[in-house]
């Protein structure tokens, strides 16, 4: 079995948050299931019809988007998900440490 996301290079926050919840889906299996990206605009992706992106709507609606802003934001936010886990790995210690003997 196999799960494409399809969205943009550099992947927006949807299409990495969608990716890596895909993988983590998909561990949770037996039998092997292969996550993959595909780039929007690729031939791979257009094989599966008309896709649209959030940065074709913005081109259309003449929006410009910075780029160099997304790539800092999901840089942001890949951080903030290391430190969310990190917190939830912690979580358990810290209520053991308030319980009483």
């Amino acid at each position: 079995m196999e799960i494409l996301v399809i969205g943009t290079e550099p992947p927006c926050v949807r299409c990495l948050t969608t990716y890596r919840r895909a993988k983590e889906v998909a561990q949770q299996f037996s039998e092997k299931i292969e996550v993959r990206k595909v780039v929007i605009h690729s031939e791979e992706a257009a094989r599966y019809g008309k896709i649209e992106s959030g940065g074709g709507i913005a081109e259309a609606a003449n929006v410009r988007r910075d780029t160099e802003k997304m790539k800092l934001l999901t840089g942001e936010i890949s951080k903030l998900i290391v430190d969310q886990h990190y917190d939830e790995s912690l979580r358990p210690s810290r209520y053991q440490g308030n319980k009483m003997p």
